[in-house]
């Protein structure tokens, strides 16, 4: 299910430091295709759709703004144009 590759990745990622290292020095065009040799094949609206599922599954108010955290970084990351070459360093 696409739906939890977005799960899976948000779970690894707020963990893996060094993925989100790697990701933070990608151009956005780089982005899908490297998640993608991870085995995180997935839709910007299957991400969206798993953020919704982990906050509603969130143990507290804290941990629901960092899975918006990341959802942001995600498309801050993914959008040509947007960070002009600056990446953010969730």
């Amino acid at each position: 299910m696409p739906t939890q590759k977005a799960i899976d990745f948000i779970v690894n990622l707020r963990y893996d430091r060094i993925l989100r290292r790697k990701m933070n020095g990608m151009k956005p065009e780089q982005v899908h295709p490297f998640l993608e040799t991870m085995g995180y094949a997935f839709t910007l609206e299957q991400l969206e759709e798993a953020v919704r599922y982990y906050k509603l599954r969130s143990p507290s108010e804290q941990n629901a703004l960092e899975i918006d955290e990341i959802k942001y970084w995600y498309r801050f990351l993914t959008t040509p144009g947007e960070n002009n070459g600056i990446n953010a360093s969730y």
